[in-house]
């Protein structure tokens, strides 16, 4: 599908550039606006019902989203839409890279350090999202631009395909990718815009493992994988971090009791976008006029939940020399969820790491 439209001009003025990505919608290009001379990305989607109609969703929430300042809100700039023959082209600011394709660059875990403003950032786009009623839905880090042009990397969330009014969710659809999928709507029970606040904590704990949390092929995998790691048994946790190093061992202690509150199982007691903006972990290290320009722009209405924190963690021997490394900041995966599934893990450690090849990996539980 996209050699069709490269090198073409769509509409009356975006010539293409580039293909950035292509899928069941159908592609994502890169074009150059002749009467501005401006580089944009344009989301072409196929002209078939199904997708013509999802298209038309996504300009909703797009529409409903213009209140939002996009820079402060971390979200993509959305510049309108035009029609192509049959398509509907939805415009957005051309950024960088993808958040999966800087994982798969750096080839290596991140640090707590690095992981705080990226978790800031991304907690900022939701609790913008929520404040207005919206859902994103599909949270993953595809769907999260990198901007590597400040001295701070920048995040943006972008892709509101599958986004949805909170009123407009409906019990029993599982919308999404599998491995960020929220319990809930694995079960097919109720669920609200908590689902984001799961997925985030997925994606910080695949940023700092450098594999998946929960690599299920089918929803049943999905929620043994969940059972077993979150049963909550009685077991020790310790961490593996430098105990000269007091102020990492806090860091890493408070960003992951950070990442159980958002994995909680019980919806009513996960942690919520805002709760997670006022954590513990934040203090005194997010400037006070961004606090306080966030301030102005989020108005948070949800009732308040109480995080339960009472999940236990193990610690894991890593079973090979390719696994992370403790002292520079890496979790393990049972650090993260308390323990090792018991029929082994597929993950995207060593070599493999965020690159998409899965391998397996042998852990210790000790109680």
């Amino acid at each position: 599908l996209g050699k069709q439209y490269n090198r073409n001009t769509l509409g009356t003025c975006h010539l293409v550039e580039e293909i950035l990505g292509e899928g069941s919608f159908g592609v994502v290009a890169k074009c150059r606006n002749t009467e501005t001379q401006k580089s944009v990305a344009v989301k072409v989607n196929k002209g078939q019902e199904g997708v013509l109609q999802q298209a038309i969703s996504e300009i909703a929430v797009l529409k409903r989203m213009r209140c939002l300042d996009r820079d402060i809100c971390n979200v993509v700039q959305w510049d309108g839409f035009f029609f192509d023959k049959e398509n509907i082209c939805i415009t957005f600011e051309l950024l960088d890279m993808s958040l999966r394709d800087y994982m798969k660059e750096q080839d290596r875990g991140f640090t707590v350090g690095e992981l705080k403003p990226i978790l800031y950032q991304l907690a900022t786009a939701l609790a913008s999202l929520h404040s207005i009623g919206i859902t994103h839905m599909d949270l993953k880090p595809d769907n999260i631009m990198v901007d590597r042009s400040h001295q701070q990397l920048k995040v943006k969330l972008i892709d509101f395909g599958l986004a949805r009014p909170v009123s407009a969710l409906h019990q029993g659809d599982c919308i999404g990718t599998l491995f960020y999928c929220a319990p809930e709507m694995l079960l097919g029970a109720p669920f609200d815009e908590s689902i984001d606040i799961w997925a985030l904590g997925q994606v910080m704990a695949e940023l700092a493992m450098g594999c998946w949390l929960y690599p299920g092929d089918t929803r049943y995998d999905m929620l043994r994988y969940i059972v077993e790691t979150q049963d909550n048994s009685g077991s020790r946790w310790t961490f593996k971090t430098p105990e000269d190093d007091a102020d990492h061992h806090r860091d890493q202690k408070m960003f992951i009791s950070l990442i159980k509150s958002m994995l909680t199982l019980d919806v009513s007691n996960r942690i919520n976008a805002q709760q997670v903006l006022d954590h513990e972990f934040f203090a005194a290290s997010i400037p006070q006029s961004l606090v306080s320009s966030l301030s102005s722009h989020i108005k948070y209405s949800a009732p308040p939940h109480s995080p339960n924190s009472s999940y236990c963690f193990l610690s894991q021997s890593e079973a090979d020399s390719g696994a992370p490394s403790y002292a520079t900041g890496y979790i393990s995966v049972s650090q993260i969820v308390g323990r090792a599934p018991l029929g082994g893990r597929r993950g995207m450690s060593g070599g493999a790491r965020a690159t998409g090849r899965k391998r397996s990996f042998n852990t210790e539980l000790i109680s």
